[in-house]
């Protein structure tokens, strides 16, 4: 008797907690410059280090095998099995599974940091490709072609200033079709 009043006493306060509880709070999702860009660097180095560390494990461990049973002249009590359930099974002393974890630690850290590398020289790129190129507007000034051999004056024109008025024209022409636009 005294177990079923407990056990009643038990699911009403369970009960009552879970139906008077506050509203669970609905999870933002976070915005694009919410962190600093080193801070995601520095988690995504960590993350892939970390990740790649089980599989980087299991193929040094393999490497590892394969090159000691041909060390011992293919001698079948050191037949590779990266698999093994235990450390007898595997025949590994403890310096050896010492120097493996060694060599997978030190590959996924070289694997991480080249990851970041990678991502700092392509987000560099892409910064400074984004960069606008010139500021301001461009203005094309359209020439207007006179009588060659007259100035405004009516003299003739000497050929230094048609070699200038050449000269300003072309350079024109030249930063135009820099930019693609059309001369008229």
């Amino acid at each position: 008797m005294k177990k079923r009043i407990l056990f009643f006493f038990c699911a009403v306060f369970f009960c009552a907690r879970v139906f008077c509880a506050d509203p669970v709070p609905v999870a933002e999702p976070y915005e694009k410059n919410e962190f600093p860009d080193w801070a995601r660097y520095v988690r995504r180095t960590e993350i892939i280090t970390l990740g790649m560390l089980p599989f980087v494990t299991l193929g040094t461990t393999l490497g590892y095998s394969i090159f000691r049973y041909f060390d011992n002249d293919m001698n079948a009590s050191y037949f590779p099995n990266p698999l093994a359930k235990t450390s007898q099974d595997a025949n590994l002393t403890q310096e050896e599974q010492l120097t493996v974890l060694a060599i997978s630690a030190g590959i996924s850290l070289f694997l991480g940091l080249l990851d970041l590398t990678i991502n700092l020289v392509k987000d560099n790129a892409r910064k400074k490709n984004s960069s606008p190129v010139m500021s301001g507007s461009i203005n094309i000034i359209e020439i207007q072609e006179e009588n060659k051999d007259e100035s405004a004056d009516g003299e003739p024109i000497s050929f230094f200033s048609q070699c200038k008025a050449m000269k300003r024209q072309s350079r024109c022409f030249h930063f135009a079709s820099m930019f693609q636009f059309p001369m008229s």
